[in-house]
């Protein structure tokens, strides 16, 4: 039995070396999740969605709760914006997604965004703050107007924002979301590690308990 508590103490070891020495080809927020069954084309050995190839070094697979998933680098090749929600949803005023109404129009159906790609995740950082007053550069940042800061995909998400109107409709109003002076973003590939080491303490834990028993 001995054996077998040292192998399970060694799983979480092997992993972060694994993680560790397999370096992502993009940021992991500026990416798109690529399906096996719908996106793989076998005639040119290459993943394809919304007219984008990605050949090998393009996309890359990691194992998630019990299922392989794979990204492609959507901002690498082609130059993109970032939303905040998922698709066809948008912010409340407490900034929660919710689902579209059929009547509201996504921010990225106007004309000046069409020449974009969309990639979908969210902010999360302890503080954010969020403005109206901003510009889309063709590089696919965002210029703060107010501030005069330009911002990089990896800083900053689009959102439309429900706004209720006491005498008329609801409206949606484009915002651009980004993490606040006294706070850092945290990205995806950042919790994406923290999951590891995470597995390694409760892990560690486990040993110590069986090596008493």
């Amino acid at each position: 039995m001995v054996w077998c508590y040292s192998f399970i103490c060694f799983i979480p070891l092997l992993i972060v070396v694994i993680v560790e020495s397999k370096e992502l080809p993009c940021k992991f927020e500026l990416t798109t999740k690529l399906s096996n069954d719908t996106d793989w084309d076998k005639n040119i050995n290459a993943y394809k969605k919304n007219n984008i190839t990605y050949n090998s070094g393009d996309y890359f697979s990691f194992f998630d709760q019990g299922l392989t998933e794979v990204h492609g680098c959507t901002c690498k090749l082609s130059t993109c914006l970032r939303k905040c929600c998922p698709p066809n949803k948008h912010f409340t005023l407490d900034q929660i997604c919710v689902k579209r109404k059929q009547a509201f129009k996504s921010f990225e159906q106007k004309p000046k965004y069409l020449d974009y790609k969309i990639v979908y995740s969210n902010i999360k950082c302890g503080h954010s703050d969020f403005t109206d007053e901003f510009d889309v550069l063709k590089n696919g940042s965002i210029y703060l107007t107010e501030t005069k800061t330009k911002l990089s995909q990896s800083e900053y998400c689009i959102e439309d924002l429900l706004q209720h109107h006491w005498n008329g409709p609801d409206s949606l109003e484009q915002i651009v979301m980004f993490c606040g002076p006294e706070s850092e973003s945290i990205t995806s590939g950042q919790k994406f590690e923290k999951r590891y080491y995470t597995l390694i303490i409760l892990t560690n834990i486990l040993c110590f308990v069986l090596n008493i028993l």
